[in-house]
Order: structure tokens, then sequence, then C-alpha cells
């Protein structure tokens, strides 16, 4: 019976260090990246009256000041 008992102590502890070197190197890689940090001078622009049909532009800056790189995934017209 008390090799039963340290056979699942070894296992626990083995478990244990495992899941803590898990965590460990997830965390990692996020402490040593930053953060992305996004500035957008103009929020909202407002186009003058346009005929039906015509196409319009407008070209948003958008400038990343943090020390990660910045991912923009969607955008949404409004």
């Amino acid at each position: 019976m008390d090799s039963v008992k340290k056979i699942c102590a070894v296992l626990m502890l083995t478990f244990a260090a495992f899941a803590f070197a898990a965590c460990r190197a997830d965390a990692s890689p996020a402490a040593k990246s930053g953060t992305p940090s996004a500035v957008v001078e103009e929020k909202v622009y407002k186009f003058s009256t346009v005929p039906e049909g015509t196409d319009v532009t407008h070209d948003f800056v958008i400038k990343n000041t943090g020390t990660a790189v910045l991912k923009i995934n969607r955008v949404h017209p409004g």
C-alpha cells in the first residue's frame, strides 16, 4: 500500500510540474511582445452631398504607437 501512495505522489508531482511549465511557456511570449495601441486622429468623416451612383472614398490614418504588431481583422463602414 505504501508503494501505491509513492506512485500517486510521483504522478501528481509530475503532472503539476508539466502544468506549471505549460503556464510559464504561454505567459512568456505575451510579456515580451508588448501591447499594440491604435491611434486614430480622425474618427468620423462626413461626406458632402453626393449624387446617387457616385463612388466616394476617404482614407483614415491609423498609427500603432504600441510595442507590438497591430492587427486589424475587420473594418465596418458606418
